[in-house]
C-alpha cells in the first residue's frame, strides 16, 4: 500500500507540472460546444427528439452551429412546436440555448425537484 500511495502522488505531481499554467482558450471551446449535439438537448422539449435529430444531422453537414441553424430554421418558419401547432420563434430558439451551462447540471429540465 505505501507503494502505492507513493506512486499515486509522484504522478500527481507530474500530472500537476504538466498543467500548469495553461490556460483555455475560451473562444475555440465556446465554438465546439456550439456545434456539439448535446446542445439540441436544450431545444427537444420545444422541437421534439425527432426535429432536434434532423437538426443535429444537418448542422454536422453544414459545419454549422446549433443555434445558427435553429434560428434560421426559426426564422423561415421550419421548425414546428413539438407539442403546439405553430411554428418555433427566434425567441424560444435564444432562450432555450441562453445558458448552455445548465446542460452539465444534474436533473430534468422543467421538472419540480422532488424529495
Amino acid at each position: 500500500m505505501p507503494i502505492a500511495a507513493h506512486n499515486l502522488f509522484e504522478m500527481m505531481q507530474v500530472t500537476i507540472g504538466a498543467v500548469k499554467g495553461l490556460t483555455a482558450n475560451r473562444e475555440k471551446a465556446e465554438g465546439w460546444l456550439s456545434k456539439n449535439a448535446i446542445v439540441v438537448t436544450a431545444l427537444n422539449p420545444i422541437i421534439g427528439y425527432s426535429q432536434g435529430a434532423g437538426l443535429v444531422k444537418e448542422a454536422l453537414a453544414k459545419n454549422a452551429s446549433i443555434r445558427e441553424l435553429a434560428i434560421e430554421k426559426a426564422k423561415a418558419g421550419l421548425l414546428k412546436h413539438r407539442d403546439e401547432d405553430r411554428a418555433v420563434t427566434v425567441e424560444e430558439i435564444d432562450s432555450a440555448l441562453s445558458d448552455l451551462r445548465k446542460l452539465t447540471e444534474g436533473g430534468i429540465a422543467g421538472g419540480g425537484g422532488g424529495g
